[in-house]
């Protein structure tokens, strides 16, 4: 009876060993490299992006602040009362669709193939204008990923020539543009890596010549911005070590422009 009650008791024993082994496998650390924005080659441009005031070009629209201004929308409406058109849309994400000049942009992931891609569709009609795949395979585990989140999460954003999105895979984020007319891939940057517990929420958002992505994990969490026509790295900053999933977002401060974001524990 004693030696069983030990054996119990060792056995016990391993498997919170075990447990704590696997949860501090999950807890992997990644340095995160800062740069700065005067060790970079890229340098800060303003630009007029006032065009995009009457578009939805990216989460929460032209003021990030999820107000459609004066837009006139249907308050009810059915499987046929103030639908103009349905399309079906390939794979599967949370991600909201953008629109400007008259073309809708989406991302979307087809779990199966692990494919991710960005598409597009004409407004008046929903015919598709065209669908690129920027990323096959690599996809988080089921045990790195919340059952309601996706492989598509974050709201692409369009200047007007490019459509910038990122998207978790092979255990990092990468950022891709792509013209807006023909979907071709103008440049991929990697941002970092990620740490995955749930996935990979946030939208990414535009400031002059800059647009700016958030990227915290409890891996190594950070934010960066790159040149939205080249791509190129302008400056990184560390975050926390947390898990969570906003969306940065620019408002004038104290009659200066700053970054805002949540999360981190702060």
């Amino acid at each position: 009876m004693m030696k069983s009650r030990y054996y119990l008791r060792t056995l016990g024993t391993v498997t919170s060993l075990l447990m704590l082994i696997a949860l501090s496998g999950c807890q992997k650390k990644t340095p995160v490299k800062q740069v700065s924005i005067e060790q970079s080659s890229v340098s800060f441009s303003e630009k007029d992006l006032s065009h995009l005031k009457s578009e939805w070009p990216g989460w929460r629209g032209p003021d990030q602040s999820g107000v459609a201004g004066e837009a006139d929308a249907p308050t009810h409406w059915s499987d046929s009362e103030n639908v103009k058109w349905r399309v079906e849309v390939p794979g599967r994400g949370n991600a909201s669709p953008v629109i400007v000049n008259n073309r809708i942009y989406l991302a979307t992931a087809d779990d199966t193939a692990q494919k991710q891609m960005v598409i597009s569709f004409d407004v008046a009609d929903g015919s598709q204008l065209w669908s690129t795949t920027v990323n096959e395979g690599g996809f988080p585990s089921s045990g790195q990923m919340h059952p309601k989140s996706t492989h598509a999460n974050g709201t692409v954003v369009c200047d007007g020539e490019r459509v910038i999105t990122a998207f978790l895979h092979h255990e990092k984020i990468t950022a891709y543009a792509l013209n807006v007319e023909t979907g071709k891939l103008i440049w991929t940057q990697e941002l970092g890596a990620f740490n995955s517990k749930f996935g990979y929420a946030p939208s990414p958002v535009l400031y002059n010549s800059f647009v700016i992505f958030a990227c915290d994990n409890h891996g190594g969490g950070y934010l960066c911005a790159l040149d939205a026509e080249s791509g190129e790295l302008a400056w990184l900053v560390q975050r926390p070590l947390a898990s969570t999933y906003s969306s940065p977002r620019i408002a004038n401060v104290g009659g200066k422009d700053q970054l805002l974001i949540s999360g981190g524990e702060k």
